[in-house]
C-alpha cells in the first residue's frame, strides 16, 4: 500500500507562493503517494531542486505517513 507523501511550497521570483504536491481535484490534479519513505523523500528532493534552479526561495516541505502523520519537516 501506497502510504508517504509529501508536500512542499516556496515563494516564486515574482513573490507569488506555490505549492508542490497537493490535490486540487477541480484542475485534476492528484496528490502523489509512495510505497516506501526513501521513493517519497526521493521525488520531492527532486522537486525541492528544480524549484531552486528556477530560483525560488522560502522553500518548506513536509514529508508525510498515511496513518502517523508528519514525519519530517524543514525549511530551506
Amino acid at each position: 500500500m501506497k502510504d508517504y507523501t509529501w508536500a512542499i511550497s516556496a515563494r516564486n521570483k515574482y513573490g507569488v507562493l506555490i505549492h508542490g504536491n497537493i490535490t486540487d481535484t477541480e484542475r485534476g490534479w492528484r496528490q502523489g503517494w509512495y510505497k516506501t519513505e526513501l521513493s517519497a523523500r526521493k521525488a520531492m528532493c527532486g522537486y525541492i531542486r528544480f524549484w531552486r534552479a528556477c530560483g525560488c526561495t522560502e522553500i518548506k516541505w513536509t514529508l508525510y505517513h498515511r496513518k502517523n502523520g508528519i514525519i519530517d519537516e524543514g525549511e530551506d
